[in-house]
């Protein structure tokens, strides 16, 4: 997909890991504004690409767009002529009901299988208008690592057994703690939560000042420090617009309430 002369638009967040092979293929890559009071929606303003490179629903930000959303999309990519590709690996995986092209499928999201790295592309594409790209894709296949055999024979018996609904099923846990998270963090100096409408990731901004740090890395190292608890810094997903630590919520609900404890702790020395 990535020639010479093209350029793609993504996310500001997260980092892509494919910025080193379209910089060496001549492709640019620029970054799309997200507004954080408006459930991270893309600010479409202003929106220049041949491609769209589209996360729904999103990592790290938890977000998933509207009917309305992802109808505007729709309609500004066919307005300017700009072929959206659909990174839809956490699909189903929603706190409620939400209404491509080219969709992405990964089994480390949809089942629970961290570092297996096998994902799938799904070209809807009756008119044939994708044909080149389907070749690139191939071709850039050549360049990936592969999961090992052992995982690969097993992919069939998985997809026979478990559906694609496997992580849908367990929203309503994902749902509880994400709620139980944003009740207790909001309260706690310094600490702003931006409610997700899915996925198993909360994000969570940060007050530096509060903190007297200059970053969320400095945060960071600094709750590991004093209280054992690892973050994920959100700056270390490419922007330094926001400050602030990406969480999952697949935990059980007591291991949440030992780190608001710590938390707590580490808000009242300061």
């Amino acid at each position: 997909m990535s020639q010479i002369g093209y350029d793609i638009v993504k996310s500001e967040i997260p980092k892509s890991q494919n910025h080193s092979y379209c910089h060496s293929t001549g492709t640019q890559v620029r970054k799309y504004q997200l507004q954080s009071e408006n459930k991270w929606q893309i600010d479409l303003e202003d929106l220049k690409s041949d491609f769209l490179y589209v996360i729904n629903p999103s990592n790290p930000c938890g977000s998933v767009f509207s009917k309305e959303h992802v109808q505007e999309i729709i309609d500004w990519a066919n307005q300017n002529r700009v072929l959206i590709v659909a990174d839809e690996i956490y699909y189903g995986m929603s706190f409620g009901e939400f209404g491509p092209i080219i969709r992405l499928g990964e089994m480390d999201k949809m089942f629970f299988t961290p570092v297996w790295q096998i994902s799938w592309m799904i070209f809807y594409d009756k008119n044939h208008y994708a044909v080149e790209i389907k070749q690139a894709m191939y071709n850039i296949c050549q360049f990936l690592l592969y999961a090992n055999v052992f995982v690969i024979n097993s992919l069939p018996q998985i997809l026979d057994q478990l559906t694609i609904f496997y992580a849908r099923d367990r929203m309503t846990h994902f749902k509880e703690n994400h709620d139980f998270l944003i009740q207790e963090l909001d309260q706690i100096r310094g600490l702003k939560c931006i409610p997700a409408q899915g996925t198993f990731y909360l994000t969570v901004l940060i007050d530096l000042e509060v903190f007297q740090v200059k970053s969320d890395t400095e945060f960071a190292k600094k709750l590991l420090g004093e209280e054992n608890i690892i973050l994920l810094p959100l700056s270390w997903n490419g922007t330094e617009k926001y400050q602030g630590f990406r969480m999952l919520t697949i935990a059980t609900k007591d291991v949440y309430v030992e780190m608001i404890g710590r938390l707590k702790e580490f808000v009242k020395r300061l």
